[in-house]
């Protein structure tokens, strides 16, 4: 018996009428995504002439999900265009363009809730940390980190070698949207995102 995937989400790097990293849970086992017209509304609308009503759908398949295109103007992963009307995989971090990137749309799924970001396989004296300068040396460069990216860097430097749960991460990163019981109003997406840019600067640097 296949497993259930992971909750899923799209975040939106480009389409009206949705702000910039705009982030939409995947509820259904069917998914729509196209153009809102009259009293038509697929799951994940847009305003774009050049996206069809019916774009394309995102479907739970076995213990992952697939994406199809049903569209006049094309669906691509990763930048391979589909071929229309047969399901494609998508996978954790995938990018979707829809109709020649007049939407752009980031894939992920969310595997457990509470993982966390492994330290990278430095000795430790290859990473300096100064909470003064907030200034952060890896192998003797200067990596710039800022904002949440920096809250989280220095959240996992003084706790490696342990685990830190999300709702940890969520309290330390978000405290302006902590409520009064102390459970952030920070969603899971959000720091599944953040932990990827941070990863992603890992890899930028060779690790």
């Amino acid at each position: 018996m296949s497993k259930k995937p992971g909750r899923a989400f799209l975040l939106v790097t480009k389409g009206s009428p949705h702000g910039q990293r705009e982030s939409f849970s995947i509820s259904k086992e069917r998914y729509s995504i196209g153009r809102a017209w009259e009293a038509h509304r697929p799951d994940l609308a847009f305003v774009s002439a050049y996206i069809s009503r019916n774009h394309a759908e995102i479907t739970m398949v076995n213990d992952g999900y697939a994406i199809t295109d049903h569209s006049k103007h094309g669906t691509a992963v990763n930048g391979m265009l589909l071929n229309k009307n047969e399901p494609y995989p998508l996978n954790h971090g995938d990018t979707i363009d829809l109709a020649g990137s007049e939407v752009v749309l980031s894939f992920f799924i969310e595997t457990c809730p509470d993982e966390t970001l492994p330290w990278p396989h430095q000795k430790e004296t290859d990473i300096v940390l100064d909470e003064a300068k907030r200034e952060v040396l890896i192998a003797g460069r200067p990596i710039e980190l800022t904002g949440n990216l920096y809250a989280l860097f220095r959240l996992l430097y003084r706790n490696r070698g342990s685990a830190v749960d999300s709702l940890t991460i969520k309290r330390t990163v978000w405290p302006e949207r902590c409520q009064e019981a102390g459970s952030p109003l920070v969603g899971d997406e959000e720091v599944i995102v953040l932990v990827k840019r941070l990863r992603e600067n890992w890899g930028k640097m060779g690790h």
